[in-house]
């Protein structure tokens, strides 16, 4: 999984596709995220629970605090 700014891919095909009005970055954060995925093999529930765990503290926690 990648985070991308918006526009930007490592793959020309996807490179310039986004179509979210507004798009602005505040305190370091985007209003849109912008993420790609390949399929890969399966991943234990721990590891998705981290991940969870790792969105939860940065950005969930700004968006919950009035941002």
């Amino acid at each position: 999984m990648v985070f991308c700014e918006y526009g930007k891919s490592e793959h020309s095909s996807l490179m310039g596709i986004e179509r979210h009005g507004k798009y602005r970055v505040d305190n370091g954060y985007p209003n849109v995220w912008i993420v790609e995925s390949t399929r890969g093999e399966y991943r234990s529930e721990s590891s998705i629970l981290s991940y969870q765990k790792l969105l939860d503290k940065s950005y969930v926690s700004y968006v919950r605090s009035g941002h």
